[in-house]
């Protein structure tokens, strides 16, 4: 049950907060919402994060299958 009104409280925010402040200002996408914020630097701090994220985490996940 919580799971389920969780997802219709953040469908209640993405239609209501971020699609109309997307729309406002021309964005298609949060990561140009946050570089357009933050600057360039968050854009290659936040790209480092996920590469790292992706190496620790889910390549030894999908490795460990084929062995």
């Amino acid at each position: 049950m919580q799971m389920v009104l969780g997802f219709f409280v953040g469908q209640l925010i993405i239609a209501f907060i971020l699609v109309p402040l997307f729309y406002r200002m021309n964005l298609v996408s949060v990561y140009q919402y946050l570089e357009d914020r933050f600057g360039l630097r968050s854009y290659k701090n936040r790209r480092m994060v996920l590469l790292y994220i992706e190496d620790a985490c889910v390549r030894p996940c999908a490795y460990s299958s084929f062995v």
